[in-house]
């Protein structure tokens, strides 16, 4: 239906219209945002006649300007939302109807940004407060843009007030309307001189011109008003499932809304404010939209979500007459003359006045907003030691973020430094080194040079310490030291507001108040030693290494503290990244520097939070970061059998964990780095088993080395555990973070917790949850160097954790365990496998070793005695089936035994696999789940190259295992090092799915893949290693049975 035709059928229906007022309606149906009283998650209910009035509003508007200049077709990213002042967890209207005041409130505070240069929070209060009696609107009620427009245009009320004013921060969220716009301070304000609400031509266009008219506006630097009507309760059901839980990166289409008929009460409309778009990647183009509904508890940090670009434009419901679904709009606004703050720093002191070389020095540094208005953030920073007056960056060797200034109010910065060598110094202080006041006078904001002596002057002529007026007096103006300045004279605090700066001249600022003595300006004695003027070098790292026995071999060599780390980070990766730090050491600094840290880094201020970071890590403290990426990075890969599909983007990785969720289907790989510029461990997902992509990343701090890793999925999370060596506290707490499965980000609000921590070094750890069957535990187990098992489970929210006692005392290594899946609910549940070590009285290695199964019945079986060293076993289990691998010697060289049990480990038989002459088989892993039979990966050191083999066999016979092994690896000449298997849900109906992670050292050292052997299921895959290749012709003939299968 053309636009035309729907305005027609409105206006032929407005008489069969009953006049009814707005009714707000707060719905709690969903999963995840039920109940919620913070975040209610509120929408606008109309009745029909306001429906049609704000229609016909949005049909009415003027047309928004289009800039022809613009044009060209804007593909990339382009976002506004660094030009708006808000808080994400306080941009949340609550139970009140006022969608629309915060939409239209976000869409002026960006324009007063970007055309005035004002950064300022805009009270969203005023216009809830005053609406009645400037436009006769209910306090909390519904309404649109054109009802925005309306009131700022309204005499009296043509001004945009500060948050920060009386009263103006937002109180209605519990839709009280308790505050009296009386009551609300006017001043300061922001004139406007004109104002209007405009649309932008998104109807009956094509997608295309929709898309690129929506692109126009914000490139001119203009936020876009977006409202969405959906008709049905169900249909505001899915965008609320949707808020609460899915993260700040999945993409919303709500074509699924098209078409539907208005429910009375329940269908609704929202406004939100739409920022910027990213259609870097092709297939998951989206706009930005910013929403007043806080941050569904934590998951969306930035209160932001995407909207699919490929979305109908031209959607419509039907309420009487068809109306459009969604709709774009932004304002026409002129500011009036804007008054404007003035920072000027109006001292800088010291205590004490001269001090000796390594005394600390109390430095008072004051600054004065002298302008008409407030001053938002900025930052006030000292320079202890400069040859001109800086221009920032570099910034300065103490500095304090001023969150604001009131006109005429001042602020003194108190911090201490200690200069190292004696010598004359030239302190400077800069008011708003990164540039966020737009001020009216911008010349005024640097103070210097005010000069220190430090330590014995030769100057001092009356040797009473001093060089100062007494020396000049004493001795006149030619007193023999040609080095020796005229002392400045005792003067007071300058006028700055008169004359700050007459020639803007450096020469030319004022001094300081003389209550200590100092050198004046005119002085040219150079310091030979700056002394600790600039922050010190990083401490150097250790020789450090780590990983679980048996995993790849790891890079050994000096790590990099984290500040360099994130410091290195690319500008995108740094602009992409959300940080958490984590104390790693336990003389830690506390945890309002480290949100100093955080707060500055996820706010754009990077070499902030570095120089600050810095700081901390060079006190000796060790500090580790989680680091989500608000788009996660793409691993390259083609698909599933192309030896270049990358599990994720890194190298050097040291082994590896695998897991799915069954509910969504997605598969994760936890990667674990261990190269010798720093230790980290990943997050990859793989919403298709094929596009991986990392969603997190957790960088160490200045030395430590990972000890151990292991990864499970259980209920709505993906659990990490970990466990850290910072060379300096023992390595004796367990630690743990979740992840959400939807979409592998971070829960930042779940943050680190502790598991344990038994005062004994932890050796390897290993995790597992029973998501196969009642998914709703997750278990961690670890080795310690007492030799102790020691094994603790949680709830799947992971909170509260119980230990289990093992009574297990001589396990050494090779930990792995598994959940029992078919759990017939008696019996064991969890089985671990582990190297148990004799150690003799000496403390060494005893002769003969065992490799031992262990359940949840307190039962160890030694399953095989040995001599020399195993490093790793591998266990899994399925209904009555155990199944436990590990390496073996044998007489052409090591190969793989295995045990397996088919009555819950009372009895076990016993298989192998010896390698040919001058071969070594190696590294095994296992997996019985799936209810199919089990499968195995092990590595081939075959000397040419060395390939991943993959056997299986169906069901839980005793019956032979495929004689036709896959060989995973192709690379010609690598070295492969098999790291996981996992039985994952097939696709199609291929019933043989299993995910296999392999690492090779070509072309990149320690690089992961990964392969799954249902990619392209068909039916002639005979041999169900998930290929219809050569391998299933020559097993079984050109005649297979199977007509419709070609000879390959």
């Amino acid at each position: 239906m053309m636009k035309g035709d729907i305005m027609r059928k409105m206006k032929t229906n407005k008489l069969l219209w009953i006049v009814l007022s707005t009714i707000l309606l707060f719905t709690t149906a969903g999963v995840g945002w039920a109940g919620n009283e913070d975040e209610p998650c509120t929408i606008m209910h109309p009745d029909q006649e306001t429906l049609q009035e704000w229609m016909e509003e949005i049909e009415t508007a003027p047309e928004a300007y289009i800039d022809e200049s613009l044009s060209a077709p804007l593909t990339g990213s382009y976002s506004l939302l660094s030009h708006l002042d808000y808080v994400p967890t306080e941009r949340n209207q609550g139970s009140c109807g006022n969608c629309w005041a915060w939409a239209g409130t976000g869409v002026m505070g960006i324009a007063l940004d970007v055309d005035e240069g004002v950064f300022d929070r805009l009270s969203v209060q005023y216009i809830n407060s005053c609406e009645t009696a400037a436009i006769g609107k209910t306090c909390c009620a519904g309404g649109s843009l054109g009802n925005f427009a309306n009131f700022y245009s309204t005499s009296g009320y043509q001004h945009a007030i500060p948050w920060s004013n009386t009263n103006a921060y937002w109180q209605d969220g519990d839709k009280s309307c308790d505050t009296a716009c009386s009551s609300i301070s006017t001043t300061p304000n922001y004139p406007i001189t004109s104002i209007a609400a405009t649309t932008i031509t998104t109807h009956s266009v094509g997608s295309a011109t929709a898309i690129a008219n929506i692109k126009n506006v914000l490139n001119q630097g203009k936020a876009i008003y977006f409202s969405f009507c959906l008709a049905r309760d169900a249909d505001w059901n899915n965008f609320r499932s949707f808020w609460w839980n899915q993260g700040e990166s999945v993409t919303w289409n709500p074509d699924f809304s098209c078409g539907h008929t208005w429910e009375p009460n329940k269908g609704g409309c929202h406004a939100v404010l739409c920022v910027g778009y990213n259609d870097d990647d092709p297939n998951n183009p989206y706009w930005i939209m910013v929403n007043s509904w806080g941050t569904a508890g934590g998951g969306r940090p930035n209160g932001i979500f995407h909207l699919d670009m490929n979305m109908d434009y031209d959607c419509t419901f039907y309420d009487g007459a068809w109306y459009w679904s969604f709709n774009w709009q932004t304002l026409d606004l002129t500011y009036g003359v804007i008054p404007r703050p003035d920072l000027v720093v109006t001292s800088i002191q010291a205590d004490p006045a001269e001090p000796d070389p390594g005394e600390t020095v109390a430095i008072h540094v004051t600054v004065k907003n002298q302008g008409e208005v407030n001053a938002g953030g900025f930052y006030l920073d000292w320079y202890a030691n400069e040859s001109a007056p800086p221009t920032p960056p570099p910034y300065g060797d103490r500095w304090e973020s001023i969150p604001s200034l009131a006109a005429g109010a001042s602020y003194t910065m108190d911090t201490t430094y200690t200069y190292s060598a004696s010598g004359i110094y030239h302190m400077y202080a800069y008011a708003d080194t990164e540039y966020e006041v737009t001020e009216s006078n911008e010349n005024n904001n640097v103070l210097g040079p005010v000069n220190i002596i430090v330590g014995p002057c030769e100057c001092d002529i009356n040797h009473d310490g001093r060089c100062d007026m007494q020396d000049w007096l004493l001795f006149g103006q030619d007193w023999g030291r040609t080095d020796c300045p005229i002392p400045l004279m005792t003067a007071e605090p300058p006028d700055v507001a008169n004359n700050p700066n007459p020639s803007g001249n450096p020469q030319d600022t004022p001094a300081t108040s003389i209550e200590h003595r100092i050198v004046n300006a005119q002085s040219t004695g150079e310091v030979d030693n700056p002394g600790d003027q600039m922050p010190s070098q990083a401490k150097e790292g250790k020789g450090i290494t780590g990983g679980d026995v048996g995993d790849a071999p790891v890079a050994v060599g000096e790590a990099k503290p984290l500040w360099s780390r994130l410091d290195e980070l690319s500008p995108a990766d740094k602009q992409n990244a959300v940080i958490q730090l984590e104390v790693l050491s336990s003389n830690g600094p506390t945890s309002e520097e480290l949100s100093s840290v955080e707060s500055l880094w996820n706010s754009g201020k990077f070499d902030r939070a570095i120089q600050e970071l810095r700081t901390l890590e060079d006190s000796g403290v060790s500090i580790g970061a989680g680091i989500t990426w608000k788009e996660p990075k793409q691993a390259s890969g083609l698909g599933w059998y192309d030896p270049d599909l990358r599990l994720t983007v890194r190298d050097y990785i040291g082994e590896t964990h695998l897991d799915f969720d069954a509910q969504t289907g997605h598969v994760f790989a936890v990667a674990n780095r261990t190269s010798d510029d720093g230790f980290c461990w990943t997050v990859n997902i793989a919403p298709d088993g094929q596009s991986w992509q990392e969603t997190f990343a957790w960088y160490g701090g200045t030395s430590p080395a990972l000890v151990d890793v292991s990864a499970t999925v259980v209920g709505d999370y993906l659990y990490v555990g970990y466990v850290v060596d910072d060379g300096v506290a023992p390595v004796s707490t367990a630690r743990i973070r979740r992840f959400f499965v939807t979409n592998g980000q971070s829960d930042l609000l779940y943050f680190w917790k502790t598991v344990f921590d038994k005062g004994v070094d932890i050796k390897e750890i290993a995790l597992c949850s029973n998501a196969d069957d009642f998914d709703n535990r997750v278990y961690y187990f670890a080795i310690l160097y007492n030799y102790s098992l020691v094994w603790f489970w949680a709830d799947q929210d992971g909170t509260d954790w119980h230990e289990i006692s093992t009574g297990v005392g001589d396990a050494w290594g090779g930990l792995d365990v598994t959940w029992r899946p078919n759990y017939p609910g008696t019996g064991p549940f969890l089985y671990a496998s582990y190297i148990n070590f004799i150690i003799t009285s000496n403390g060494t290695i005893g002769a003969t070793n065992s490799v031992t199964v262990w359940d949840t019945t307190k039962t160890e079986r030694v399953l095989h005695a040995f001599s020399g060293l195993h490093w790793r076993t591998s266990v899994s289990a399925y209904g009555d089936t155990v199944l436990c691998a590990y390496e073996e010697p044998y007489t052409n060289g090591t190969g793989i035994r295995y045990d397996i049990s088919y009555d819950v480990g009372s009895t076990w038989s016993i298989g192998h696999w010896e390698p040919p002459e001058g071969e070594v088989y190696y590294n095994p892993d296992v997996t019985a789940r799936g209810g199919q039979g089990t499968a195995i990966v092990y590595d081939d050191e075959a000397g040419v190259f060395d390939p991943v083999w993959f056997r299986y066999r169906d069901h839980y016979s005793s019956g032979p295992w495929d004689a036709e092994v896959k060989q995973i690896n192709t690379f010609d000449g690598a070295t492969a090092w098999p790291n996981r298997i996992e039985w994952l849900p097939p696709l199609g109906t291929n019933t043989y799915a299993y995910g296999a992670i392999y690492l090779s050292w070509d072309p990149d050292p320690g690089t992961a893949y990964f392969d799954r052997s249902d990619g392209n299921t068909c039916e002639c895959d005979i041999n169900h290693d998930g290929r219809c290749d050569m391998q299933d012709w020559l097993l079984f003939g050109q005649d297979w049975g199977r007509t419709d299968c070609p000879i390959p």
